[in-house]
Parts: structure tokens; C-alpha cells; sequence
């Protein structure tokens, strides 16, 4: 222990310049009453806070008493209209029970350079265990969460702060914090952060070294060396990628912790990831690689929101989207993004990048994440790819452990590359919409009929050959009279320009059949695996459920989303749906369960997964069958994670076949006869 109070001495007086304060913490929970107990002794160094001292803490959490050098401090609650305004001035957007404090300048006389709050109460947000989201926190006996958002320790300002914590919680829980894991559960964090993170869990523990940073895992099971050991592995590569990426890890230690809900969450030094969800293959091919990376982006530098929150668009495009332009598809990914625009984002709905907080659901996910990606991916074809690596170092240098903003970002930018980039800027950051136009063919000559004025680079290819035509006017005309011979024209082939997408541009997949109010489950007539379609029915959320005996049309079509559950053979929902087919749609929706067939026939316990887009009408649907109960049990709820896929085979849980059914593009494709 001498050796800690040394590092606090230095921390408090020799680093003033790193912290405003330094919180040290005593928390004792009883998890199967949802209590915690609090001491925060808040120690602020060289100088005093200024008076009146505001402070906000969670609604749950009473203060018993406030002292100061056994001074006892005098407290009270602010008004509405204070509590309002400060929310505002310290940009708090929790729409959580909140309570805010102030402490008179008539205290002053009692105040030391330190206070200790005693604090205790019930977290047990029901509703965020159903949601899997703890933002107002949870004490369970499953295990625990304390968040930034859930604000369970005093918060002052936007100030950054140090901190040491001891938990006091029965065997066999254990902890995860930031920082360094002094004992089972102490931790002391001399990095700078404006969060505190508590975790527990009934968890065990595992620990390797990687060049000078402790990996670690806490996972329920004791028997999972295996998932361990390759949780490990796949951490130091991401590691050693983003250190050459973009500069040193910036923690001593990165733990990979599972939880009870299903989260996927990136913060300082470790990544907290649903129990359902790290064993799934796609998490590890890139979800996990951007948590990691949050690390850098969102965790060692800072979100200034003055003009939106980038670190969610720019961790996207340095993990997500960079591992798919390394396996040669990245042009499929851009199309992703751009139908999940044209389909979820309405005009109504539509907001600029600068007011983008955080992920509340698909519109604020594509604007956020995946229009600022394309921001970004647009301004590496304006200054170049070695320019922008080279800014994001420098970024990162720069604000390691200092907030940012979108704005610091394109200076930086502007400082590598040399170019003024405020047009870009202004358009793409603080204002709405896409590049949105018609195109119409007379003869050799194609006129392209904006909705909005925005000045792009239009990529096109001619006879395979690419160029780009810069757009600077709404109506703008792209003349072929020079060719000779009969060539095709495409315009934008790889979705290189942030654009709503035609209708034939637009594939069939399961996140369309989720965006439908209306969903019905059908349950098949008879099947030797009805109780496990009928166990999988009941995972499923917001849906009506039915038999197909009692199924009738009026019913099927009054809903915009229909989940069909077994075979030919099992449910006569199918024969019902063929009645409304042409017999070129009937043999099109039998060529594909076949060719699925036959894809999977050597598949054991297989799950399979088809859907379709019905003729003239936003009805979808989803066909799920499997060949026995297990492979029913194992795969039928994944469903939801393999949202852009329009077919899904699993085998035993995994995930055998994906893919997505292209439609036959023709609005974007031109024939110049000479």
C-alpha cells in the first residue's frame, strides 16, 4: 500500500496539470438486494473548486452526508430551472432520474482540498436488463453495471479525473474497472478519464503478457481456456495492428469481460460483450476489433460534441470497413451503408452529422456511424490515403487523453494535406441529406438532374474503364459523342459516393423485414420439431404469433413483416403465398430453396434462413426451417445479428452460408450506341 499512496502523492501534487481531481472509493454491494453502499473521498489537489459547487448524481443514490476534514458540509437540492440549465452547460443528454446538488459559497470557510460524500441506494433498472442496456446501472445477482451514464459517483463539469476504487462484494464476484487490477478488486486508474466503470461478475479470470500490456479475460465458465485463449489472441493482433495504425496503446492492460446482457461496448482498457455474443464468429471477424479500437478513438481522445460525436464514424471506418477493403469488399460493405440511408432515413427523419450523440436506433446508427464513415472514406480520396494516415497519428498525438472535436479533426487534416477544406466541411458535417439524382438518356448523351446541390466527383466507368466527372451544378450533362463504338456506360458501379440508391439497387435483406411495425410469427401446422419452433417463436419480441391453420390472406396481408416458420411440408403458408406468385415468381422462390438445399445437404442440425421481397407491396418475409431441434435451438434467434443478409445456413449454431441476393441493376447502366 506505501507504494500506492506514493503514486497518489505524485498524481495529486506533482500532476495537477492531468486531473481536476481524484476520486478514491469505497463501494460495498449486496447483489441479491440491488444495494450499493458509497464513500468517494474526492481529494482536488494544488487548488479549491469554485463556489457555488454544482454537482449531479443518480435519483437512486441518497447522500447520507457530505464532510471536509471532519467538518460536516451543508448541501441541497437546486431548482428545476438550475437543474436544466446545467444539464444543458455540462451536455448531459441521459434522459435518466437525475438529482442535482449545489454547496453555498457559506461553506467555503469548512472546505479543505478534499470532501468525502457518503452515498447508498437500489440500482435495479428492469427495464434495461429487458433492453439489454444499463445506462441508469444494475445491481443483480447475475452480476452488475455502474456507467458513466448511469452517473453513480458526483459529477462537477466537463473536468477529467484519476481515480482508485475498492469494492467490497461477497465470493465469487469479481470486479473489472479501468486502469490496473492491483487485488481481486482494487483498481487504481492514473490515466486520465471523465468516466468511472464498475463491472461484476461471477467471473474467472485469466491474464498473459503482450509487450508491456496485461491481456485478460473474465468469463463465466471456468472450463473455457479455448474461448480465452483465443479471445487473447485476437486482441494482441488488433493491437499490434492499431499501434502501427495510429501510435502506442495508450493502457496498461486490455480485458475482454463477458456480461449477462447483450452489450457491445468499448471502454478505457477493456470491451464489456453479451454472453450470447462472444462465441459468435462475427464478432470476432470485426466487432471486436472495434471495440478495441474505441480505445484510441472515443476513449484516449476525447469526444468534444461541439460538432457531433466522429469517434463512433471513424472507429467504423478504422476497423469495420478497413477489414473489409482488406478482403477486396468494400465496395459490397458501401452499398450497405447506402441502402441502410436510402431505406431508414426519411426526410423527416434526417438530421446533420454535427447533431449525432449517440446510437438510439437505425437512422441515428447510418448518419453516425456510416454517413460519417463515408465523409471519411471521401475525404481519403481528396487528400490521399497517406495524407489522412498520417493526420490521424498526428491526431492521436496530439489529443491523447484532451477532448476533440469533428472540427480538430479536419484541421488537422487540412495541416497534413495542405488543402482548405471548410466547403467540405460545412456541406458534409452541418448539413443534411445525400446526393440525390435522376438520370435520362438522349442518345449518346446522359443528363444527370440533381435534388440538392452538392459539388462531387461522379465516378464512371466506360467499356471498364473508370474516370470521375466533376458535378458543380443541379442540372449537369455528360456527353459520349467521342466514342466510337457501342459501349456501356455505368454510373457509380462500386457506390463510391454517398447517394440514396435506386429501387433495383436496393437487395432483399433481414434488417428490412425488422423495419416493418407489424410482424407476425407463423407457426407451422404440424412438425416433428414444433416445440422448438414454438420455444424460438417466443424469443422473438413484438411479434403477434399464429398457427398457419388459422391463418387467413386479410390477416397475412395486414402485416408488414411475416416470419415463417418450417417447410413445404410443415406449413401451408407456403401454398397460400404461391397462390399470389406468376409462375415465373413460383419457379424463381423454388430454384432458391433448392439451390440452398443443395448448398447445405452435407450440413448435420442445420438452420436455413430465406428472404423474400413480395411483388408490388413493403410486405416481407422470412423463411426459417431446420432438420431438428437443435439446430432449430441453436441458430433461430441469431437471426436478428445477420441483418444485411437476404440467406442464412447454420449448422449446430455456426453460421455456414451468408449472402445477399443481388437484384438486376439497370437505372445505372447506360448503352451509347454510335
Amino acid at each position: 500500500m506505501k507504494k500506492i499512496n506514493f503514486l497518489l502523492f505524485l498524481l495529486l501534487f506533482g500532476c495537477n496539470e492531468k486531473f481536476s481531481c481524484f476520486h478514491k472509493l469505497k463501494v460495498k454491494i449486496e447483489p441479491e438486494k440491488s444495494f450499493a453502499e458509497v464513500s468517494d473521498k474526492i481529494t482536488f489537489g494544488n487548488f479549491k473548486p469554485n463556489f457555488p459547487l454544482f454537482f449531479v448524481l443518480n435519483e437512486n443514490l441518497q447522500i447520507k452526508k457530505i464532510t471536509s476534514q471532519k467538518n460536516e458540509i451543508e448541501f441541497s437540492y437546486v431548482s428545476k430551472s438550475v437543474g436544466d440549465s446545467l444539464k444543458k452547460k455540462w451536455e448531459i443528454s441521459s434522459d435518466e432520474p437525475l438529482a442535482f446538488y449545489v454547496i453555498e459559497k457559506s461553506q467555503l470557510t469548512k472546505f479543505s482540498n478534499e470532501i468525502i460524500l457518503f452515498f447508498s441506494g437500489k440500482l435495479e433498472d428492469k427495464k434495461a436488463i429487458e433492453k439489454s442496456s444499463a445506462s441508469n446501472g444494475i445491481i443483480d445477482s447475475q452480476g452488475g453495471y455502474f456507467g458513466g451514464e448511469t452517473y453513480w459517483i458526483p459529477y462537477f463539469d466537463d473536468s477529467k479525473f484519476g481515480f482508485e476504487l475498492e469494492v467490497d462484494l461477497p465470493k465469487p464476484y469479481k470486479t473489472v474497472s479501468q486502469g490496473v487490477r492491483i487485488s481481486e478488486n482494487h483498481w487504481l486508474c492514473t490515466d486520465p478519464t471523465d468516466t468511472i466503470y464498475l463491472i461484476f461478475g461471477k467471473y474467472f479470470f485469466r491474464e498473459k503478457d503482450f509487450k508491456g500490456v496485461k491481456i485478460q479475460t473474465f468469463l463465466y465458465n471456468e472450463n473455457e481456456a479455448e474461448l480465452s485463449d483465443k479471445l487473447m489472441s485476437y486482441a494482441k493482433k488488433y493491437l499490434e495492428l492499431y499501434d502501427k495504425k495510429f501510435g502506442k496503446y495508450p493502457y496498461s492492460k486490455f480485458a475482454t469481460v463477458e456480461f449477462f446482457l447483450q452489450t457491445g461496448w468499448g471502454m478505457p482498457s477493456f470491451t464489456l460483450i453479451g454472453d450470447k455474443i462472444i462465441r459468435q464468429d462475427f464478432f470476432f471477424e470485426a466487432s471486436f476489433g472495434h471495440e478495441i479500437l474505441h480505445n484510441w478513438w472515443g476513449n484516449s481522445v476525447f469526444v468534444d460534441h461541439k460538432f457531433g460525436n466522429w469517434c463512433e464514424g471513424l472507429t467504423t471506418f478504422g476497423a469495420d470497413y478497413f477489414y473489409k477493403e482488406s478482403e477486396g469488399k468494400g465496395k459490397d460493405y458501401r452499398k450497405n451503408i447506402l441502402k441502410n440511408y436510402t431505406v431508414f432515413v426519411k426526410d423527416s427523419s434526417d438530421f446533420p452529422i454535427k447533431n449525432f450523440v449517440s446510437n438510439s436506433g437505425s437512422v441515428s446508427q447510418t448518419i453516425g456511424y456510416e454517413k460519417t464513415l463515408m465523409v471519411l472514406e471521401d475525404l481519403q480520396k481528396l487528400v490521399g490515403k497517406g495524407n489522412l494516415d498520417e493526420a490521424l497519428k498526428k491526431f492521436y498525438k496530439d489529443f491523447r487523453f484532451k477532448n476533440a472535436s469533428m472540427l480538430d479533426l479536419y484541421k488537422e487534416i487540412e495541416k497534413q494535406s495542405g488543402k482548405d477544406l471548410r466547403e467540405h466541411f460545412q456541406k458534409w458535417i452541418c448539413e443534411v441529406g445525400a446526393i440525390d439524382f435522376e438520370l435520362f438518356q438522349e442518345g449518346k448523351k446522359i443528363k444527370l438532374i440533381q435534388k440538392n446541390l452538392f459539388n462531387f466527383n461522379l465516378p464512371i466507368e466506360v467499356n471498364g474503364k473508370k474516370r470521375l466527372v466533376k458535378i458543380t451544378e443541379k442540372e449537369t450533362v455528360l456527353d459520349f459523342d467521342s466514342l466510337k463504338t457501342e459501349s456501356t456506360v455505368k454510373i457509380d458501379p462500386d457506390f463510391e459516393i454517398f447517394r440514396k440508391l435506386k429501387n433495383d439497387e436496393i437487395p432483399v435483406s433481414i434488417d428490412l423485414f425488422y423495419e416493418n411495425k407489424r410482424k407476425l410469427i407463423v407457426l407451422p401446422d404440424k412438425s416433428e420439431n414444433f416445440e422448438a419452433y414454438s420455444e424460438l417463436a417466443n424469443k422473438f419480441k413484438n411479434f403477434d404469433k399464429i398457427s398457419a391453420s388459422e391463418l387467413t390472406s386479410e390477416v397475412l396481408n395486414s402485416y408488414g413483416s411475416v416470419l415463417v416458420l418450417g417447410n413445404f411440408g410443415e406449413n401451408s403458408v407456403f401454398a397460400k403465398l404461391e397462390k399470389t406468385k406468376t409462375s415465373e415468381e413460383k419457379l424463381e422462390f423454388e430454384n432458391r430453396i433448392l439451390k440452398l438445399g443443395k448448398e447445405t445437404k452435407d450440413l448435420n442440425d442445420k438452420f436455413c434462413v430465406l428472404v423474400e421481397a413480395i411483388s408490388g407491396t413493403s410486405q416481407k418475409i422470412i423463411y426459417g426451417f431446420g432438420t431438428s431441434k437443435e439446430g432449430i435451438e441453436k441458430a433461430g434467434y441469431k437471426i436478428q445479428y445477420y441483418g444485411k443478409f437476404s440467406e442464412l445456413a447454420f449448422e449446430k449454431g455456426q453460421v455456414k452460408i451468408k449472402e445477399v441476393l443481388e437484384n438486376q441493376t439497370k437505372t445505372m447502366i447506360f448503352r451509347v450506341k454510335n
